[in-house]
């Protein structure tokens, strides 16, 4: 018999808040993944009563039943969190959506960065900690924003005295793929039914009853699982796909690994010299008995650990067991394991190119009088400069959103972004200038119509990978609409014609 499998596509319509710690003192922080503790206090909300004592309980505290975390999606392919054995050169830090293998060496293989001078000797090594990696090399860092709020009094309806607060969220709009697992005996009418249920619009992580937490899960065909190495020797790696909560031979947490807990035979070791690990500790909360559980003292997902087998053990059985989980709170999705990954076999990563390449660089067609003449005549260079203007124009709409969102702006608000008069004179000048005049009359900063100490145009845009740092909406419009201090006269026309017809449809 085979185990069960469901692959969950999950889009973020709202930002979700799945915090780090339950403290309310000192800065809040975000998981940069949809924890499996979120989807399995989703499905037992929705199923839990219904269901018989013993069916309950192997759903969702047996441990039989898995709800594993949701990882950021790279075009619909899994990833995986940053194994904490690749370390690069601190004079050469990777940028980029994609790692260049040769800049990340497995600290499981090599013991340090030689220098490209030998004579140098060896570069300063730093671990690479940060976000999710995919077969393809592409490396994904999810999106988080911060909002400040504050609390209301219910005597007066205002904002209440000393109650000033934070969160960090997940940025709406991305992808995550989940997978829920069952074992090979489990019951397969009551795992459809607890697939069946995490389907459709739902509610996960803190806030629910504002404005965080709504998001769109689908079924995926097939099953996102990654694909175990062969064992060669005595040798196991092990890559924590999730965070572990280890315990001891008796089933008390600790910190410290039992190999027999982690259900390895008499006489394996952990080799501390190739283990790589960090820990954390938090209190869950835990919504329906309205308090905190337990707290769990956790080693973090990328953590690698290295275990030497003994010499009569059966790798294949050893191997079987893993792949099940280890440690406690597995129905949370903790102690999934990826059992010897050929991405940690050599002292540099193997990428598969062929999985997700990337994108190719668009070839530029040649300056020339001819081809913008042929262009002008086949419509071409309209068409491109529509399409800047629509792309623009969407970017503007997030940026307001994103600025309304952090300063707590209600959907009536309009007055902090420009307003319909004010596009309507950007229009007037791009109908009498261009180039570099345009760019002048548009952004000179005492005369220019855009100006960052202008009101509205001197409104802050939040940050996120796509827009930069803070900046003001005047600064962010000058590098979205200018190159070498000029302006193409007909695409500031195009944008500033339809943000005066989106500003006559808002609301006042």
């Amino acid at each position: 018999m085979k185990a069960h499998h469901q692959t969950l596509l999950i889009s973020l319509i709202d930002d979700c808040v799945f915090s780090e710690r339950a403290a309310t003192e000192g800065a809040h922080g975000t998981l940069d993944r949809i924890p499996g503790a979120a989807l399995l206090g989703a499905a037992a909300s929705r199923l839990y009563a219904s269901l018989s004592i013993d069916a309950a309980d192997a759903a969702f505290h047996s441990g039989r039943l898995r709800f594993c975390d949701g990882l950021p999606a790279d075009k619909q392919l899994s990833t995986w969190p940053v194994p904490m054995c690749w370390h690069y050169a601190k004079s050469m830090k990777p940028q980029g959506d994609f790692l260049v293998p040769q800049d990340v060496h497995n600290f499981l293989h090599v013991d340090d960065i030689p220098k490209a001078d030998p004579t140098q000797g060896n570069e300063q090594a730093k671990p690479l900690r940060e976000g999710y990696v995919s077969q393809s090399g592409r490396w994904i860092k999810p999106k988080r924003n911060y909002r400040m709020k504050t609390a209301i009094a219910p005597e007066t309806g205002r904002a209440a005295d000393a109650q000033l607060f934070g969160y960090t969220a997940l940025e709406r709009g991305q992808t995550f793929i989940a997978r829920i697992e069952a074992d090979a005996d489990f019951d397969a009418q009551l795992f459809s039914r607890v697939a069946k249920v995490l389907e459709g619009q739902l509610l996960l992580g803190r806030s629910r009853s504002a404005e965080y937490g709504r998001v769109q899960i689908e079924h995926a065909p097939g099953a996102v699982r990654p694909k175990h190495g062969s064992v060669t020797g005595r040798n196991l790696t092990l890559w924590l796909l999730s965070d572990l909560a280890p315990c001891d031979a008796n089933g008390q947490a600790t910190l410290n690994l039992d190999v027999q807990a982690l259900g390895l035979p008499h006489g394996s070791r952990v080799e501390w010299g190739k283990t790589f690990v960090r820990a954390r500790r938090y209190s869950p909360w835990n919504s329906k008995r309205h308090g905190y559980e337990t707290e769990r003292q956790v080693l973090v997902a990328g953590g690698i650990i290295t275990i030497t087998l003994p010499a009569d053990a059966d790798s294949e059985v050893c191997m079987a067991q893993l792949q099940r989980g280890i440690g406690l709170h597995r129905e949370a999705g903790l102690g999934q394991v990826w059992i010897n990954p050929p991405l940690l076999a050599t002292a540099n990563p193997q990428f598969d190119p062929r999985s997700s390449a990337p994108p190719k660089e668009i070839m530029k067609a040649p300056s020339h009088p001819l081809v913008d003449w042929l262009k002008t005549k086949t419509g071409a260079t309209q068409d491109d400069t529509e399409n800047k203007a629509n792309d623009i124009v969407r970017d503007y709409q997030e940026a307001i959103k994103s600025a309304r969102r952090v300063q707590g702006y209600p959907e009536f608000v309009t007055d902090f972004y420009p307003s319909r008069s004010q596009w309507g004179s950007v229009l007037e000048v791009a109908r009498v200038k261009q180039g570099k005049k345009l760019f002048h009359a548009l952004f000179h900063e005492r005369d220019g119509v855009i100006r960052p100490n202008g009101k509205g145009w001197d409104s802050e845009i939040p940050p996120n990978s796509e827009r930069g740092p803070w900046s003001k909406l005047a600064d962010w419009l000058k590098l979205r609409i200018s190159q070498d201090q000029q302006c193409d006269a007909h695409l500031v026309q195009q944008i500033a014609r339809r943000l005066m017809d989106q500003s006559a449809k808002r609301k006042v």
